[in-house]
């Protein structure tokens, strides 16, 4: 049996690139969307941070997630729910403030 498609949804967090002298609070805030395959929803926080951990990221709040088929999501998050579907991690990231990453 597959396993579920969940979407992980985080909020703060700083890349170890953008840490400087003034430290985490001059830096940029971001919010992200994390789809995944996993067993159930708590195995998909532990995922996703363990993923953004891998990328340099630390400092994330998780706040909420849920299991997501094709008929929820849209055009902004196609490709990351099918990257998921063939067993990719894929991360949306939005700058809600200061420079977007490359």
């Amino acid at each position: 049996m597959g396993k579920d498609i969940y979407v992980v949804v985080g909020e703060g967090g700083v890349h170890k690139t953008l840490v400087g002298e003034a430290g985490p609070k001059d830096q940029p805030e971001y919010e992200f969307q994390i789809f995944l395959q996993a067993d159930d929803l708590d195995m998909a926080v532990s995922l996703a941070a363990e993923y953004m951990a891998n990328e340099g990221w630390q400092g994330i709040d998780w706040q909420k997630g849920g299991i997501v088929d094709e008929s929820m999501i849209d055009e902004e998050v196609e490709e990351a729910f099918e990257r998921a579907v063939a067993g990719e991690v894929a991360a949306i990231i939005y700058a809600s403030s200061g420079t977007e990453l490359d």
